[in-house]
């Protein structure tokens, strides 16, 4: 049994002691705190920071957030290792590292909003084949610590949360547990600078020094397979909640994206819609004041929309619209048409040997021009649809072998 003492007694440390039944083989022997000496937190008493030398303690978990200063305090005053310091950053019940008693040896990493990633993997996080795992803030050291039946682990990420290896999080984890893989998902194009991905690559010395890093470095996007080594998978999706996003469409056509360099199209596609009579629902991010238009149905957004919102919105549309950059291909955009029974709109023409398509609800285009808008109304579409996108194939073609 670990014994364990809690840094803190805010918000983070009532998330984590209201789950206390939860926690696997450790025993909460206390929490210190500056300013709440003498009460108690779920049964559990408070004391005064300078008391952590009164305790045999095996780990110190901290709980405020910004925990960088902590950290070289107990190592400093109190003489604690970093190795037994637990630092889960954003702790949440339902991320809480490795502790809860449903996790397994694959962790998923998310990060700080509600994505796409993070969303058709949470049917896999509900069966407890995976457990999520919220463990990182670029401008945080952050570490973690575990028991010994944790020793072998399958590390999951996105592109979008790569970041956290500034923290050298990746290296700390390897060298505490030997033989951890990680599996990287590059769910954007790998120029795309959003995400930092060709920062990473500088920083590395180039893709091959990435795939070095990491053990297993996925792709949906076939050009960048072949261009950079990486292994290829078509783009994968989630049924999840269906049932809450079929709804009766109350407006044509949807649109969601960053601007980047295709603005000129987005509003080109925005006025012949407006213009033919067809109503919009268009997101846009990382416009600029002075090139933005005014129109009802066009929005501009200062911050990345959680993506179940993003998958409200678009259940409310008859036609999705995704305009890809050259060279680029369809996205989550497609899988989501598929999945949701949505019509959609794309001028990626490779589309046309996915699976599913039909140009009856797959409209291609070269220019925004070319786009009929009397094509998107009619009756609504139905793809039959045979659950080949879900992530569960997905784990099992890709992750399942390492588990056995």
């Amino acid at each position: 049994m670990i014994k364990a003492l809690v840094y803190g007694a805010g918000n983070n440390c009532e998330a984590l002691l209201s789950n206390k039944d939860k926690l696997v083989d450790i025993e909460i022997v206390g929490i210190v705190d500056r300013n709440k000496a003498g009460d108690e937190i779920e049964g559990i008493k408070i004391f005064p920071i300078d008391s952590i030398a009164d305790f045999e303690i095996d780990q110190i978990i901290i709980t405020p957030k910004n925990n960088s200063a902590i950290v070289t305090d107990l190592e400093e005053k109190y003489s604690v290792k970093r190795e037994d310091m637990i630092c889960p950053g954003d702790i949440n019940s339902k991320y809480i590292l490795p502790y809860i008693k449903e996790t397994k040896n694959v962790f998923l990493t998310i990060g700080k909003y509600g994505t796409c990633f993070e969303y058709v993997f949470r049917p896999l996080e509900e069966k407890g084949v995976v457990s999520f795992l919220r463990l990182l803030d670029a401008e945080e050291n952050v570490c973690i610590g575990c028991g010994d039946e944790y020793k072998r682990l399958i590390i999951v990420l996105s592109d979008d949360v790569i970041c956290f290896e500034k923290n050298n999080t990746i290296s700390f984890i390897k060298e505490k547990f030997v033989g951890t893989e990680f599996f990287v998902w590059f769910c954007n194009p790998c120029d795309d600078i959003r995400f930092g991905i060709p920062e990473l690559m500088h920083e590395y010395g180039g893709m091959a020094e990435v795939r070095k890093r990491f053990e297993y470095c996925y792709t949906y996007h076939k050009a960048d397979a072949i261009r950079y080594g990486l292994y290829y998978y078509p783009q994968f999706f989630s049924d999840y909640k269906k049932e809450h996003f079929e709804k009766k469409p109350t407006s044509d056509v949807f649109f969601i994206g960053n601007a980047k360099k295709r603005l000129s199209m987005i509003h080109d596609a925005y006025k012949l819609f407006t213009k033919a009579g067809v109503t919009c629902a268009f997101y846009v991010f990382g416009v600029p004041e002075e090139d933005r238009i005014s129109g009802e149905g066009i929005y501009y957004l200062s911050q990345y929309m959680d993506y179940e919102k993003t998958l409200e919105l678009l259940s409310d549309c008859r036609c999705l619209l995704e305009i890809c950059e050259e060279g680029d291909e369809t996205s989550y955009r497609y899988a989501e048409s598929v999945v949701l029974n949505k019509k959609i709109i794309v001028n990626d023409p490779d589309v046309r040997y996915k699976k599913y398509y039909n140009p009856q609800n797959v409209f291609i285009y070269r220019d925004v021009l070319d786009i009929d808008p009397e094509w998107i109304k009619g009756d609504l579409v139905d793809y039959g649809y045979e659950g080949d996108f879900e992530t569960e194939y997905y784990f099992d073609k890709m992750i399942g072998a390492l588990k056995s």
